[in-house]
């Protein structure tokens, strides 16, 4: 374990440069340091939990008495989380686009809704129904009665969950994101630097309890639109929660 102190690369805080450990030194980052090669779910949440993240194998947890910019965890209850009024349009609006306004009207006359049931999307938001409700892989697509065909949606929308290995479509999204994002120039990644990032977490495993099956460890979970990679969510299952390390 050791300790650094250092600038920020995305912090343009001017306050910052003020601020000091000692009369001569500028203190932007402050950070405890470990590294692990085979860090277990189980220990790492417990870092978690305690204000530790992670970088590929390498963990930190900030000292917030000596950084200018402070780290905020965002703890969420996802059994009481309610979707804003924007968070909801923002979810019916994709969802709109992703089925198309042909498909909705065809499965809605050949799969016509009870007023109940009607009434009941009304009164109340079921967020995760509506944000798996365009996916492909449980989308409903009847036959049409003219066509004798399954009605298609406008878009190919997927998400799998994958192993956190290396791709060249993983590695071109995320240097997509870098330049324009963070303005990085593509000469600041490489493969090798991209692989140790973010594609070297934690070891998978599946447990089987009562029945049910989990999976745990580091993920991509890959967003496709058409058969192209959109979006990676790096993501770590752990025994109490997800945590979430980059989205790209």
């Amino acid at each position: 374990m050791f300790f650094s102190h250092q600038r920020m690369s995305y912090c343009f805080n001017s306050v910052c440069v003020s601020l000091s450990l000692s009369d001569s030194t500028p203190a932007i980052d402050s950070s405890y340091y470990a590294s692990s090669s085979n860090m277990k779910v189980e220990h790492y949440q417990s870092l978690v939990e305690r204000g530790w993240r992670r970088s590929g194998h390498t963990y930190y947890k900030p000292d917030l008495t000596r950084s200018c910019c402070p780290h905020y965890t965002i703890r969420l209850d996802a059994a009481k989380f309610k979707a804003s009024k924007s968070q909801r349009q923002t979810v019916n609006r994709w969802n709109r686009y992703i089925l198309g306004t042909e498909y909705s009207a065809k499965v809605t006359k050949l799969c016509a809704r009870s007023r109940e049931e009607k009434q009941r999307r009304k009164q109340t938001f079921d967020l995760q129904a509506s944000v798996r409700a365009p996916e492909y892989a449980t989308l409903d697509r009847p036959v049409d009665s003219k066509t004798k065909k399954r009605i298609e949606p406008a878009h190919k929308f997927e998400i799998n969950l994958e192993s956190d290995s290396f791709s060249i479509e993983k590695w071109n999204v995320f240097l997509s994101y870098q330049t324009t994002i963070h303005k990085e120039p593509e000469s600041r990644w490489s493969h090798e630097s991209f692989k140790r990032f973010l594609c070297s977490g934690l070891d998978r495993n599946i447990i089987k309890s009562e029945g049910v099956t989990r999976k745990l460890g580091s993920y991509h979970q890959c967003y496709r639109l058409g058969g192209k990679l959109i979006a990676v969510a790096v993501l770590d299952l752990l025994p109490h929660g997800v945590s979430s390390v980059y989205l790209l």
